[in-house]
């Protein structure tokens, strides 16, 4: 709990760091009078954090525009802002000097943009997030699998992922997101992980949201690191309270179209009371992990003669294991397709992970990576939240 009150009390330090700089530049342009401004943007910033932490404790409700603001203020623009600041050392430097006989017009209103535009930026990021995040699409996707049943051409898997129902996922977009995949008249539903932001207290609107959701073999839900928050325990519990089939290390066989369809569902970590389980969060996202959990499975469900097997998961690496073992296809979310990204893959995505959105094949086994339905951070770039129609075909 104490490295909570570090990290609170580093990003209070920077928001005092970034309101002095901010004054100062103001006084310098002449133009001393607005400083209020910054102040007020500074104070506002401590009242956010004060407010999220309450809400945190205490049960007060989460407000998507106050969550987005601080979250784009302190986790983007802040960042940035300050390393633009650290760069502009010269520019620092004639700030603090004395004021001059004839002021630079030019340099006042660089010196302005300065102080002016980290704020607006994130007010106005905050608003464009506060309407994204109801917003999402239909993907549509032709998988080739080599080894696919003739029966099993043309079938249809919705994929819905990273829901993170709660702070910036809820209301009338679950309904939403019920109705579209209801659309595709599936033959399965799958949810490969994040049903939740962090709070247990929203897993029943996220059970009701999956179990109102129609396919003619059934609705399946896998595990992931948001969901965990309050530990596995308090999730399942209250997942199975709520009716839904969540596929926990497991396998759910299935037949579609006359054909046996083992649907296999990977836990999010490693195995617990295993010989070098991993610790920590870092260490349950680790490829070990994967590979423990996975070992786990396939000793209790292998694979079978005349059974296509599917697997779902949470982490997108996970295709590396499935490969090996001779899986044809996993399904996985976990990146959001990278959430903030320039045009050309280029951004967070390919920087973190090895797949990271959409359709990827190693050998003869291939993997469909979610962007995520729903959202934890407010904003998306070039990284549009999406459901995806997995349609099955013969390589």
């Amino acid at each position: 709990m104490w490295f909570i009150f570090v990290i609170l009390g580093l990003i209070l330090l920077l928001d005092g760091i970034w309101w002095y700089a901010a004054d100062r530049l103001v006084v310098r342009t002449g133009r001393g009078k607005y400083r209020w401004l910054i102040a007020a943007f500074a104070l506002m910033q401590f009242g956010l954090i004060g407010y999220i932490m309450a809400a945190r404790f205490t049960g007060l409700p989460e407000v998507t525009f106050i969550t987005g603001l601080a979250l784009i203020w302190h986790l983007i623009v802040l960042p940035a802002t300050m390393i633009i600041y650290t760069l502009t050392v010269p520019v620092g430097l004639r700030v603090f000097a004395p004021r001059e006989d004839k002021p630079d017009l030019g340099r006042r209103a660089f010196l302005g943009a300065l102080a002016a535009t980290p704020p607006a930026v994130a007010l106005v990021a905050a608003g464009v997030g506060s309407v994204q995040t109801n917003h999402f699409r239909v993907r549509r996707l032709d998988v080739p699998l080599a080894g696919l049943p003739d029966e099993l051409d043309g079938a249809v898997i919705a994929h819905v992922s990273d829901t993170h129902v709660g702070t910036f996922t809820n209301g009338s977009v679950l309904r939403d997101m019920t109705d579209a995949v209801n659309s595709l008249d599936a033959d399965v539903v799958v949810h490969t992980g994040d049903l939740i932001n962090h709070d247990p207290a929203d897993v029943p609107a996220a059970c009701e949201m999956l179990n109102a959701m129609r396919a003619k073999h059934g609705v399946y839900l896998v595990e992931g690191n948001h969901d965990l928050f309050d530990g596995r325990r308090v999730f399942r519990r209250a997942v199975e309270q709520a009716g839904t089939d969540l596929v926990n290390n497991e396998a759910r066989r299935l037949r579609i179209n006359g054909v046996d369809v083992d649907l296999l569902g990977l836990r999010w970590g490693g195995v617990p009371g295993t010989t070098g389980e991993p610790g920590g969060r870092s260490a349950q996202r680790s490829e070990a992990a994967i590979g423990q959990s996975l070992t786990q499975l396939l000793t209790k469900y292998p694979l079978r003669d005349g059974a296509f097997p599917i697997l779902l998961a949470h982490h997108p690496h996970t295709l590396d294991f499935a490969a090996e073992a001779g899986i044809p296809l996993t399904l996985a979310g976990h990146t959001h397709g990278g959430q903030l990204m320039l045009p050309g893959g280029i951004g967070f995505g390919p920087a973190m992970y090895k797949y990271w959105s959409g359709l990827y094949h190693k050998g003869d086994a291939a993997t469909v990576i979610s962007n995520g339905t729903g959202n934890w951070f407010p904003v998306r770039t070039f990284a549009p939240a999406e459901i995806i129609a997995v349609t099955l075909r013969g390589a």
